[in-house]
This record gives C-alpha cells, sequence and structure tokens, in this order.
C-alpha cells in the first residue's frame, strides 16, 4: 500500500510540473536600419509579435528581399538568426553591435537608426 502511494505521489509530481523553456529575449538594440561601410548593403529589421523580422535588404549583386519572418536562438555571446523558410538560404549573426551576412554582404553592418 506505500508502495502504491510513493508511485503516485511520483506520477502527479512528474506529469504535474511542466517544464517549460522561455525563449531568448531578442535585444531591442537589433531593431531599425543597419548598414554596410560600403553601403551596398542595407537591412531593416522589425519587431513581428514575439519575434523578428526582416522588412527590407538590399545586398551585394543587386539582390533585394523584403518580409522575411526569421528564427533566432542566443548561443553564447551572439544570436543567430535564420529565415524560417529553409529554401531562402539567409543567416545573419550579431555579435558586439555587428551583424553580418554571409553570401550577400562582403562587410558587417552597423547601426544606423532605430
Amino acid at each position: 500500500m506505500k508502495l502504491t502511494k510513493i508511485y503516485l505521489i511520483m506520477a502527479v509530481l512528474l506529469c504535474g510540473c511542466e517544464h517549460k523553456t522561455t525563449p531568448p529575449e531578442i535585444n531591442v538594440e537589433l531593431y531599425g536600419k543597419w548598414t554596410s561601410n560600403d553601403d551596398l548593403c542595407n537591412l531593416e529589421l522589425v519587431r513581428n509579435g514575439a519575434s523578428i523580422m526582416v522588412d527590407k535588404f538590399s545586398g551585394i549583386n543587386n539582390k533585394s528581399l523584403e518580409n522575411i519572418d526569421l528564427n533566432f536562438k542566443k548561443n553564447g555571446i551572439y544570436f543567430l538568426f535564420s529565415a524560417i523558410d529553409p529554401t531562402l538560404k539567409f543567416n545573419i549573426v550579431y555579435v558586439e553591435g555587428e551583424l553580418t551576412i554571409d553570401n550577400y554582404c562582403s562587410e558587417p553592418l552597423h547601426k544606423v537608426s532605430n
């Protein structure tokens, strides 16, 4: 009888306590306009609910993109953003006040305005 009560208590504790991970918060400094020193890459990031999205982007070779929803994760001191659409190879790394966009920009981007 005591063993049954112990199993019941353990089951209630294990099933009753949900362990939810809270997503990392996006640094508000990321929202706004960004540009590279050579002005060949320009980016505007905006809030999209609890997430973030690319409002407008123009890069080298006259590549223009708009309205790209982004996944993000914080990994140590940097944020990694990637397009939700898996066919779009658009990745951004944010570290120490600069954004790097591989395959689209030859230089890091710095913040211009909010």
